[in-house]
Parts: structure tokens; C-alpha cells; sequence
């Protein structure tokens, strides 16, 4: 049986995640920096200009955004996402 941790145990750990209207849907890599009762922070450059580059909005080095919960499709462990990668093109 695996363990699944809460969303607040992966602080610090790089995630995917999915955000509705966002590049279809597609994930996007970041590092999860804090959880709240109505989202998440997270810092990931490619995820960030996504988010904020249409806008014209300057970026930083470490720029971190809030995603609320309503707007997230999913969030998912990179290395799950990898390691069955792996086993169905069996790299």
C-alpha cells in the first residue's frame, strides 16, 4: 500500500502542476514554497513567465506566485511522473 503525504509534507520539493487556462492544461515544474486553506505558493521561472509574462509584468530571479485551489487541475510528484515515463518507454 503507498503512502500518500499531505500537500504541506512536499514543501521545498519541486512539483507539477496543472492550472486551468494555462498552456492547455499542461503542467508546469515548481518548487512548492508554502501551502494555505486557499492555495499554493509556488517559485518556478518557466511556470512564472507563463502566469506573468503576457502581462508585461518584470520578472525577477526568485519570483514566487500564489495559485488559488479553484484554478489548479491537478498537482502531481515529478518523480512519480517520471518514473512511469520510464517504465512505459523503458528507458
Amino acid at each position: 500500500m503507498m503512502k500518500i503525504r499531505n500537500l504541506a509534507g512536499r514543501v521545498g520539493e519541486e512539483i507539477l502542476v496543472a492550472i486551468s487556462g494555462c498552456n492547455f492544461g499542461r503542467p508546469q515544474r515548481a518548487i512548492l514554497d508554502l501551502v494555505d486553506e486557499n492555495g499554493i505558493w509556488v517559485e518556478g521561472r518557466e511556470l512564472v513567465e507563463l502566469l506573468l509574462s503576457p502581462d508585461g509584468i518584470a520578472m525577477r530571479e526568485h519570483q514566487v506566485v500564489f495559485l488559488p485551489f479553484t484554478q489548479i487541475l491537478y498537482i502531481t510528484d515529478v518523480t512519480e511522473v517520471e518514473s512511469a515515463t520510464r517504465l512505459r518507454f523503458k528507458w
